[in-house]
């Protein structure tokens, strides 16, 4: 779980280092480093993330991330195929564009979470 973890970590870093041209980098910055910093706890040091407070605060992390994945949602149709997040529809704006790609940025911070609390749950 080492490895995945690291991977983890390794892609949320690289995610939030993506952000210095958006238009509220903080905030993406940190909804991406939350996530990389649980995957890199956890990878190297397992035994302080399996804690009960660590694992209570990992919780509470992921339920304050799915309450952002809610307020981000995407109302756009077909949000999650590529050539919006790349390109964006000739039928959608500029705005539209951009609400895709935080909704699908707010699902990819809550799939890291969770992958990190169920990879080093207790045995």
């Amino acid at each position: 779980m080492i490895i995945l973890n690291s991977l983890i970590c390794l892609l949320m870093l690289m995610c939030a280092l993506l952000q210095y041209n958006d238009p509220d980098p903080w905030l993406w910055v940190s909804i991406y480093l939350v996530p990389g910093l649980w995957a890199g706890l956890a990878a190297a040091m397992p035994n302080l993330t399996r804690r009960k407070g660590a694992r209570r605060l990992l919780g509470l992390c992921i339920a304050l991330t799915l309450v952002g994945v809610g307020f981000y949602w995407p109302d756009v149709p077909g949000f999650w195929k590529p050539a919006i997040w790349w390109h964006g529809d000739l039928a959608m704006t500029t705005s539209q564009v951009e609400l895709a790609r935080e909704g699908m940025g707010m699902i990819i911070a809550l799939v890291a979470l969770v992958i990190v609390y169920f990879s080093h749950s207790k045995r």
